[in-house]
């Protein structure tokens, strides 16, 4: 049976360069999520579609999600203002920063992205903290790119949760400084609907428009 942990890579969307959604477009589109699933995870995992799991009854499938295409990640930089300094040479385009745990797995799964994103011309630098002080520097913001992940997750009100404007903290789980008036109007009005077909088509609604903005990976 699928589980209901979801592993991301967060952005931390109140720092400048991470503002600019084709810059994370471009870290989506270089990462190669099926090796990771299938190396390091040993098949024990599945790329997600979103936040909200497939056993769910709001999942909306048809959610975007990425499949690795380099090229295009390339692309998306150009177009961010981050061209290639020396064609096939080393210099990067840019460079980020990723905070992971100390964690074997997530060290490992943090290499593996460095070297992903070196190929779409993007350095990244890793620093490994313990768990306790990795968290802090989340929910303070003193972070670039981080991988963390949530556990158990069933219930569709965890898009409001993690996603809805009103939840940035210290208030909510909102810990990538997210912001998009749409998702919160489609949040707000999928928690007060009524019926089923209605709150599942704003809640299907209010996934597609997260999965576009790519605020997680």
């Amino acid at each position: 049976a699928l589980g209901t942990d979801y592993a991301y890579l967060g952005f931390n969307l109140r720092d400048p360069l991470l503002q600019d959604r084709r810059l994370r477009l471009a870290v989506g589109y270089a990462i190669n999520q099926r090796a990771i699933v299938e190396y390091l995870r040993r098949g024990l995992a599945t790329p997600a579609i979103g936040i909200v799991p497939p056993m769910s009854w709001a999942h909306e499938p048809a959610a975007f999600h990425f499949e690795r295409d380099v090229p295009r990640a390339k692309a998306l930089l150009d177009e961010a203002g981050y061209p290639d300094p020396d064609g096939d040479g080393p210099a990067p385009r840019l460079r980020l920063s990723l905070k992971t745990s100390t964690a074997e797995a997530y060290r490992l799964q943090a290499a593996v992205i460095q070297q992903n994103l070196a190929e779409a011309g993007i350095e990244l630098e890793l620093r490994s903290y313990e768990f306790a002080t990795l968290f802090s520097d989340v929910i303070r913001g003193n972070v670039q790119l981080y991988t963390l992940q949530w556990v158990g997750v069933t219930d569709p009100d965890m898009l409001r949760r993690v996603f809805h404007s009103s939840q940035i903290p210290p208030g909510g789980f909102n810990r990538g400084y997210y912001k998009n008036a749409d998702v919160d109007r489609l949040i707000d009005a999928a928690s007060v609907a009524l019926g089923e077909r209605e709150r599942r088509a704003l809640y299907g609604e209010a996934q597609r428009r997260i999965a576009e903005d790519a605020p997680y990976i």
